[in-house]
């Protein structure tokens, strides 16, 4: 009998799908879509991130999300305790030598971006104080036109009219799932890892799905966020508009409540 992760894989192929288009489509790495499809789910820092991945996935080819997580935690891959595999030793999946080989180069790179950002950093000598720059000043003609100028009274500035509509920009610091839905279209569909940041704009409504809702900041229209919930909860349904937005946002503009 086909597991599930084959199943997947089987429908995929069916739909003329390929794996790398899903990776791109849902924004997953292509590592974690390959475990998948594999069943070596081992290789996943927590069930919260094969919910995620499962459901992304599902979704991409066209089959129920809630079933195949189901299925999933059916089959003892999502259960409160350790998994079936997991209870008998060596019969649990196991991370294939093209992984293990994604993962070195993965590392290898991050070490050396690391190793760059640090030695750029501290050279001595680095950003010097720019030069004063002055304006050099303008012929006499355009002077006097100037000093003439100056008598007449200056207007009052017309205030700018306020700004329409809902402008999302999150910041994450931790791995986090999460759906969003501009004025009824999908915006942003992923897990999103620590450093990286989105924006989402949207006239009348914004609808948020998340993973994880401590693993973000947001501020909407310059103003910063409350927060959604702690870390690790999964909260649905956020729903924001022009005239809630208030519910969501700090009342001091400080950032802090």
């Amino acid at each position: 009998m086909a597991s599930i992760g084959q199943e997947l894989k089987k429908e995929r192929e069916a739909r003329g799908l390929s794996l790398k288009g899903i990776a791109d489509s849902t924004r997953i790495t292509l590592m974690y879509l390959e475990a998948i499809e594999t069943d070596c789910l081992d290789i996943f820092p927590g069930e919260f991130f094969i919910k995620g991945v499962v459901r992304s996935y599902a979704k991409a080819v066209g089959l129920d999300e809630d079933q195949l997580v189901e299925r999933y935690q059916r089959a003892g891959f999502l259960s409160a305790g350790s998994p079936e595999w997991a209870r008998r030793p060596g019969a649990g999946p196991q991370i294939t030598k093209k992984q293990k080989l994604s993962l070195a180069g993965m590392a290898a790179i991050v070490l050396i971006i690391v190793t760059f950002t640090v030695y750029f950093l501290t050279r001595p000598g680095q950003n010097p104080a720019a030069p004063e720059l002055r304006e050099a000043p303008p012929p006499v003609e355009q002077q006097a036109a100037i000093t003439a100028s100056a008598i007449e009274p200056v207007p009052a500035p017309i205030p700018k009219e306020e700004e329409k509509g809902l402008n999302l920009e999150l910041s994450f610091h931790a791995r986090t799932w999460i759906q969003v839905f501009a004025d009824g279209k999908l915006a942003l569909d992923g897990i999103k890892l620590r450093g990286e940041k989105a924006r989402v704009a949207a006239r009348n409504e914004l609808i948020i799905h998340l993973g994880n809702a401590g693993g973000l900041d947001f501020s909407i229209n310059g103003r910063p966020g409350k927060g959604f919930g702690r870390s690790g909860a999964v909260v649905k349904n956020i729903r924001i508009t022009p005239d809630n937005m208030a519910e969501f946002v700090r009342s001091d503009g400080t950032g802090v409540e």
